[in-house]
């Protein structure tokens, strides 16, 4: 007699489910947030991580979420070294560096909430999100990459690279792996161009020379032909943003720059050159030996090309 044949298991979850190792970043939080609030209020929060776990409703939970600030404070975590190198090793491209207590937090609950159904997590999310609290939607922005689900986000994120409020920008495109991982093309050079417009320093963008494309490229070569001719100053750390994408027209803003009387504009260019994938950049370069064997010898880079402004509000 033949076998029955059975279908194959499926498991419940994808395998991208999770995009971090949950109970790992919960007592990273935990520990950091004993240092920034007041012990009491990481009581409290252990109690109300239980009572969601034995099976809440989601009033209890919303109630809980706004009360953060009340209980926590809003004191900077205040990383240490160690804590940062334990950041890149449990998520890539995480810095939570200028995070908040009241935002570990509400990170804590965010990952403590019931994610076995994705369309009512997804739910949950978007109710947080239209009850319009700006520090909510910021704490929300924030924990991006750490929670489950990452593909069910990318409509309400996106939403961000639109928004005119800069700490819901800041939050979604400061020290948040998230954009670089999920955004299209279109979305992620949106995101970019704003924070180009806002003065955002780039560095601080994760995956900014992984995303960069022949599009991004000429919109920004553009905005700064735009700017140069009303007047106005163009910051040289824009062009990381070109990464190897550098050709064309670009290439011949390169040559003008190269040719500026302008130190940082001429490094600047000098680094666009050596990243472009086009054959006639390093031709162009050669005409400035000393800046090709700076970029060489470590001596030119873009950290250190100019120091990064201090911003209002950092990821």
């Amino acid at each position: 007699m033949t076998p029955p044949v059975h279908p194959p298991v499926v498991p419940a979850h994808p395998p991208h489910y999770h995009p971090v190792d949950t109970q790992h970043v919960l007592f990273l939080l935990r520990q950091w947030l004993k240092r920034a609030a007041p012990p009491e209020a990481v009581d409290w929060l252990d109690e109300v991580r239980d009572a969601l776990a034995d099976g809440q409703e989601d009033g209890f939970f919303i109630a809980a979420f706004a009360a953060v600030p009340s209980r926590t404070g809003r004191t900077p975590l205040s990383l240490r070294p160690e804590d940062r190198a334990e950041t890149v090793h449990v998520r890539p491209g995480w810095y939570p560096d200028h995070w908040t207590a009241d935002e570990a937090a509400r990170a804590m609950l965010l990952l403590s909430y019931d994610d076995s159904d994705a369309d009512a997590y997804a739910s949950m999310l978007r109710g947080l999100l239209k009850a319009g609290q700006l520090d909510q939607s910021v704490a929300l922005y924030r924990s991006l990459p750490l929670l489950p689900w990452p593909e069910r986000h990318v409509a309400w994120a996106s939403a961000a690279s639109r928004s005119d409020q800069r700490p819901l920008f800041e939050a979604l495109a400061i020290c948040n792996p998230y954009p670089a991982e999920r955004f299209d093309e279109t979305c992620w050079n949106r995101m970019i161009m704003k924070a180009v417009f806002l003065g955002i320093p780039l560095d601080r963008v994760e995956g900014l020379e992984r995303r960069a494309n022949n599009v991004l490229a000429h919109e920004l070569r553009d905005f700064a032909q735009q700017r140069r001719e009303a007047g106005e100053p163009v910051r040289a750390c824009l062009w990381r943003a070109v990464g190897s994408c550098a050709a064309g027209p670009v290439l011949m803003e390169m040559e003008r720059m190269l040719a500026s009387r302008d130190p940082e504009q001429q490094q600047a260019a000098a680094l666009v050159l050596h990243q472009s994938r086009d054959p006639r950049a390093a031709s162009i370069l050669d005409g400035r030996p000393d800046l090709r064997e700076g970029i060489a010898a470590g001596r030119l880079c873009w950290e250190r090309l100019s120091p990064p402004p201090t911003l209002r509000a950092a990821g």
